[in-house]
């Protein structure tokens, strides 16, 4: 990435993965309940660093999105 994008040390996963931060562990283990800041209410994470995470793919968003709405659905009267 470096070379092709002039990123110095770029990776396009956000960050290396290793076992301790894949799956629901991403970015890190606690910080997150599903993609809400476990300590920030209504804050919502859905980079490429969150689950699944890595590349554009959209994914973290969408299912960001899917949560946040669940929750407004749970709150209305």
């Amino acid at each position: 990435m470096e070379a092709d994008v002039m990123v110095p040390q770029g990776n396009f996963v956000h960050a290396d993965m290793s076992f301790d931060q894949m799956f629901m562990d991403r970015p890190m283990p606690g910080l997150l309940r599903g993609y809400e800041v476990a300590a920030v209410s209504n804050l919502f994470l859905c980079g490429a660093g969150t689950f699944p995470g890595g590349g554009v793919s959209g994914v973290p968003g969408r299912n960001a999105a899917r949560q946040i709405i669940e929750k407004l659905h749970h709150a209305l009267p």
